[in-house]
């Protein structure tokens, strides 16, 4: 606005100078209420990252000072073997051949050095229907000749 724009509004009168300082308030909160939406982004509101401008830098992560990974004492979490009693198949697995010299090793003449290291692995059997029941409807022949079949009964889909 320039000062002969405002002096005329001054002229006007008391009324004008008040509306038009109305106008250019309410104008300059609609102007900030846009600034406040602009800059609100995932780390200082509640909005989702993926709505975030390539413009917002993500704070740096702080080091932990610890090694990627499980950490050392850390009880592992890994299924308990069953006995070997319950086990329904054993499968012995010896290798063929030393990896230093690549002399052939024979499980009969090499002494083993330690027990073996176990894995196992459950498999679940393929489910089949344990009872089959076949329905069989007959036809018969009547004296007067006319064949009647047997209907299912309603239990039967």
């Amino acid at each position: 606005m320039t000062y002969e724009e405002a002096k005329a509004i001054y002229d006007l009168g008391q009324e004008s100078v008040i509306a038009k300082l109305m106008e250019l308030d309410q104008r300059v909160r609609k102007l900030e209420e846009a600034v406040e939406k602009l800059s609100k982004n995932s780390t200082n509101s509640s909005k989702p990252p993926s709505s975030d401008g390539p413009e917002v830098k993500k704070p740096p992560k702080k080091k932990s000072g610890r090694k990627p990974g499980g950490q050392r004492g850390r009880k592992g979490c890994q299924r308990e073997l069953v006995p070997v009693e319950q086990a329904d198949d054993q499968k012995d697995h010896y290798p063929c051949q030393c990896e230093k010299c690549r002399g052939l090793l024979d499980p009969s003449v090499h002494r083993e050095t330690s027990k073996p290291v176990r894995y196992q692995t459950f498999e679940l059997p393929e489910i089949k229907p344990i009872i089959i029941v076949e329905h069989r409807c007959h036809e018969l022949e009547c004296s007067c000749g006319h064949k009647t079949r047997a209907s299912l009964p309603e239990a039967v889909s």
